[in-house]
């Protein structure tokens, strides 16, 4: 019993480093991407289990965010065509309106006294992504590292903040 505890412990206190590096690197580093090739497929974000809010519905569709982040990556980083990037984009809008809808709801459902908050930064991140398509179909935005790197670190950031409080209070919500 002692054994499985200290593995616990250990695994509790790994994903608690991890964290605080990820955190590290969003809040003062602010490092270029690193590229990652994953299954012939370039990502500048791969799925980390630390990134789970708990809410199985909410982590798969965080997974397609994140996949859907990585597309618009590969598509700039290997030169794909203009309608191709721009259809690109509007599948990460229209699945991130569709995901932010869902969250919103679940958090209307059980009286999340956050959802305000939760809200107010769903539609930043809207407003940032619609920008983005704007400027892109006006030609005035070639997707840099930098539009991407903030798509990528926003919604990381947002998943390990404001998601994973909401899974928290999920959790403690079903023990009542």
């Amino acid at each position: 019993m002692k054994y499985k505890n200290f593995i616990m412990s250990a695994e509790i206190l790994l994903e608690s480093f991890f964290i605080y590096l990820l955190t590290i690197r969003l809040l003062f580093c602010k490092l270029t991407s690193v590229e990652i090739i994953r299954g012939g497929k370039m990502s500048i974000i791969l799925w980390h289990n630390s990134y789970s809010i708990g809410v199985d519905l909410l982590d798969q569709q965080h997974k397609i965010l994140l996949n859907n982040i990585n597309e618009l990556y590969e598509a700039q980083k290997t030169s794909t065509s203009q309608a191709v990037i721009k259809d690109v984009i509007k599948k990460l809008y229209d699945y991130t309106v569709f995901h932010f809808k869902n969250e919103e709801e679940m958090q209307i459902g059980c009286n999340y006294d956050k959802y305000d908050k939760n809200k107010k930064e769903h539609e930043f991140f809207i407003s940032k992504i619609n920008e983005f398509s704007k400027d892109f179909q006006n030609n005035n935005l070639l997707l840099s590292l930098k539009t991407l790197d903030f798509l990528k670190d926003w919604m990381i950031s947002h998943i390990l903040g404001t998601d994973k409080e909401f899974g928290e209070f999920l959790r403690i919500k079903k023990a009542e």
